[in-house]
């Protein structure tokens, strides 16, 4: 099953799916060769292309308050255990698939998530490799670490970068969280997608309940299939062991290489 964490991650079983920027130029008027009412068309236009630079310098004044708040909620996890829910929807809301596992990350880098069966699969990251096992097919996919760039395991294991520059980064208002969120008061943000080619997700949103626990997420890629990840029995910031994030592959299992 195609893990949505590692959407740029080559896996053999499966076929991975994978700020306009306003520039305002101002010019020079000369005043005794323009005629009045050029000059006042020029002024108009300088006005709205100032008040669309006000508007962009605002949006990028949020977008920045709210990579930099949803940067210091993720940075507080430095390890994370919990067990989870994911459901695989459809462009129409058709559930396709549903799974149950445990998830297992520390910072810096280091992933480690289990899916049960029936789609039984393990997928760690370390510091080095990006391993998958399959048990049904008896076989081992290796890559670079640099496989889960652009990815949201990425960002859940303490790299931030992606939060500068390639997605614009909305906390959501009470408007638009459903009844459930706004009733366990979830504090939620919202990522997306402004160099579509770039990412293998369109958008990843993030709830944290109260406490400001990281409860769940939801991921849109692009075929528009919604991935909704639900959180329990969390253990955060508890002692873990960082042997857990190295792979010995079973004896008698194909060790295929994704370089």
């Amino acid at each position: 099953m195609a893990q949505p964490f590692l959407s740029n991650c080559v896996n053999p079983r499966i076929k991975v799916s994978r700020i306009v920027n306003f520039c305002a130029r101002s010019a020079c008027v000369a005043v005794f060769t323009v005629a009045p009412l050029t000059i006042v068309n020029q002024a108009y236009g300088q006005a709205v292309l100032t008040s669309k630079t006000l508007a962009v310098e605002l949006q990028n004044d949020q977008t920045s308050a709210a990579s930099r708040q949803l940067s210091a909620r993720l940075n507080s996890i430095k390890t994370f255990s919990a067990n989870f829910e994911q459901n695989l929807f459809n462009r129409d809301g058709k559930l396709l698939q549903k799974t149950e596992g445990r998830a297992n990350l520390k910072q810096p880098g280091l992933f480690h998530w289990e899916t049960q069966p029936p789609f039984e699969q393990v997928v760690i990251a370390n510091a080095e490799s990006l391993w998958v096992y399959d048990p049904d097919l008896e076989q081992v996919t290796v890559t670079p670490k640099e496989k889960m760039n652009s990815s949201p395991a990425q960002i859940l294991t303490g790299d931030f970068s992606l939060l500068q520059g390639q997605y614009f980064v909305e906390q959501l208002d009470s408007k638009k969280l459903n009844s459930d969120q706004r009733a366990k008061k979830a504090e939620n943000y919202q990522m997306t997608s402004l160099k579509s080619g770039d990412s293998g997700f369109q958008k990843l949103s993030f709830s944290f309940d109260a406490s400001g626990a990281l409860v769940r997420l939801e991921l849109i890629d692009k075929l528009d299939q919604i991935t909704e990840i639900s959180f329990s029995d969390l253990e955060v910031n508890q002692p873990m062991d960082s042997e857990i994030f190295n792979f010995i592959p079973p004896e008698g299992v194909d060790l295929i290489s994704g370089n």
